[in-house]
């Protein structure tokens, strides 16, 4: 598979070195998230069962460089990210434009209603799957497997709370995103007929103008573009819907999870500073849980626009 998609890279420059400092910068963060938990339950216990201020200050002082040194490395990433990505939409452009130039005009007339969606939209979603999608999607599954290996270490009880809510989260994330891939799907087609249409329409109206052709293209246009907004805000409700599915699911879980708690620091099976790590994660995990399922959504919408371009890069071109 990786071979397959190689030419999707392949004349990107340092492509190699981006992904290994941006892996390198992920999993030092994920190295710090593995940390923080020890300092916040040690602040919060510290604070109860000890009279020593200083202590929980050191502690304090450690977690707020702790949460400083995650941020920079995200910072880090990010930076990288954007660079990356620009160095592959330009790498596939120059391909594409190369590529059309030695193509014959009845190739170019065949995929003349989708040249410029290639260029704004396809090119668009492969180069933030390869720069941002894959890195994120190994960051975030390596940031899941340290969180649940540190907090079933912690309290196996509360880490089964904690499981069931990844696992709600991840089966709702699923069946939304595949319903998110679908419409994506009805918002390129249509896309392409309103912008196919509007740019030889614009391109032509300096010639149209008085001859009383205004009536004909809005009626042409105006009902694709019609098509092209309303597929796009229903996609874009379905998005809403899911996220507010995953917010309701942790919000729920985090009521059971101080109730079952407060339980259990009242018998004393925990701490209270442990169940302070277990409330904070259980908050934090929702976001590399949406990561890993946006990107399978993401892959497939964006398998999509590589098979449109690969068509186009495929084309039979001229002696």
């Amino acid at each position: 598979m990786i071979r397959k998609y190689k030419w999707i890279v392949t004349g990107v420059r340092s492509f190699n070195l981006f992904i290994i400092l941006i892996l390198a910068f992920q999993a030092l963060d994920t190295v710090v998230s593995l940390l923080l938990p020890q300092y916040i339950s040690r602040i919060i216990d510290g604070g109860l069962d000890s009279e020593d201020s200083s202590l929980i200050v050191r502690f304090m002082i450690i977690s707020i460089g702790l949460y400083v040194l995650s941020h920079l490395f995200s910072l880090f990433s990010e930076f990288i990210f954007t660079e990356l990505g620009k160095r592959i939409s330009y790498n596939l452009k120059q391909k594409l434009l190369k590529k059309i130039f030695t193509l014959s005009g009845e190739n170019i007339s065949m995929h003349n209603d989708k040249l410029l969606s290639l260029f704004m939209s396809d090119i668009g979603s492969i180069e933030r799957l390869v720069s941002n999608g894959i890195p994120m999607f190994i960051s975030n599954l390596l940031f899941l497997a340290v969180i649940c290996s540190v907090l079933l270490w912690y309290n196996y009880q509360l880490f089964v709370v904690i499981f069931l809510i990844i696992i709600i989260t991840l089966m709702s994330q699923m069946y939304f995103n595949r319903k998110i891939t679908q419409k994506s799907k009805l918002v390129m087609e249509a896309y392409d007929s309103s912008v196919f249409y509007i740019r030889g329409t614009l391109h032509s109206i300096i010639y149209s103008i008085g001859m009383g052709l205004r009536d004909y293209v809005l009626g042409k246009y105006m009902p694709l573009e019609e098509w092209a907004l309303e597929t796009n805000r229903k996609r874009g409700n379905t998005v809403k819907i899911a996220a507010t599915v995953s917010s309701a699911i942790v919000t729920v879980g985090n009521v059971l999870l101080l109730g079952c708690g407060a339980m259990m620091v009242v018998r004393g099976q925990t701490s209270i500073g442990i169940l302070t790590v277990f409330v904070y994660y259980s908050n934090q995990i929702i976001g590399p849980i949406k990561g890993v399922t946006s990107y399978v959504a993401g892959w497939r919408q964006a398998k999509v626009s590589i098979d449109r371009v690969e068509q186009l890069m495929n084309a039979e071109e001229v002696e």
